[in-house]
């Protein structure tokens, strides 16, 4: 275990190395300042979705450029968290819309991105992921017969971010009573669903999605991209993968990398 640790630090140091201009931008914006006020648990989830983009990006063949756009996207996602958490503060205070308030900090955060050089296209990769105004879209994308190796790249973007919670492992999924499975996408979905922060914009989201809670649509769109993510790899790899367990097999392929790595 204590070799394994060591390799799991080399391992993100290299992919912190790998994205080292998104790294220098979160640390230009304050997130890898240290003490009281750090930030630093936001860039090492980024890493973490750098890594589980990279293993899909690369078990499903996607082009090099989009898999390089796609790590960028990754590590660029959650560049502006620290807007996005004073926004909802300032909304739940007041009485301005969450829904409008988060879609500002969107905003605000692609501009950051913008300033800093990174492109049009990885600026859109990057802004998918948690994104409310996307869930139609990229629940319309899971569903169509064919797709480019962009618009796997968006559901890949997509489906990571709603995996995953800070930077900790995918844990198994269990069975339910009534004998479906809940994974960590269900977990995670299900603890947003349940903080006060985020009860105003649930609500404000049922004028957008046809009288459906932001959460609701959420998992609707986080399970379909779930679905059609894995029948993409298993076509790939051959092997039959259950899309409940699929959090589980990407972070499997991950430690299989970092169980590689020479320290």
């Amino acid at each position: 275990m204590e070799n394994f640790d060591r390799q799991k630090r080399a391992f993100f140091v290299k992919t912190g190395l790998s994205v080292r201009p998104v790294m220098r931008l979160h640390k230009y914006v304050g997130n890898l300042r240290k003490g009281t006020e750090s930030w630093r648990n936001v860039s090492e989830h980024c890493l973490v979705e750098v890594a589980r983009v990279d293993v899909l990006a690369a078990v499903l063949r996607l082009s090099g450029g989009i898999r390089g756009k796609l790590r960028i996207a990754a590590a660029l996602h959650d560049v502006g968290k620290r807007e996005e958490v004073a926004a909802f503060r300032a909304a739940n205070e007041t009485e301005n819309s969450a829904w409008e308030a988060c879609t500002e900090a969107s905003r605000q955060s692609a501009e950051i991105m913008k300033r800093a050089g990174f492109s049009d296209d990885v600026i859109a990769l990057a802004s998918i992921a948690g994104d409310h105004n996307s869930f139609a879209a990229t629940l319309a994308l899971a569903e169509q017969d064919v797709l480019t190796d962009e618009e796997t790249a968006r559901l890949i973007m997509s489906y990571v971010d709603d995996m995953s919670a800070g930077s900790t492992w995918a844990t198994p999924a269990v069975p339910l009573p009534d004998g479906s499975l809940q994974n960590t996408v269900d977990r995670r979905l299900e603890a947003g669903e349940k903080d006060p922060r985020y009860a105003r914009m649930n609500e404000e989201a049922r004028e957008h999605f046809a009288g459906r809670t932001m959460y609701a649509m959420q998992r609707e769109t986080a399970h379909a991209v779930e679905q059609r993510l894995a029948a993409l790899l298993s076509e790939k790899t051959g092997e039959m993968i259950d899309p409940k367990r699929l959090p589980e097999w990407i972070d499997l392929r991950i430690r299989e990398r970092i169980a590689a790595e020479q320290v």
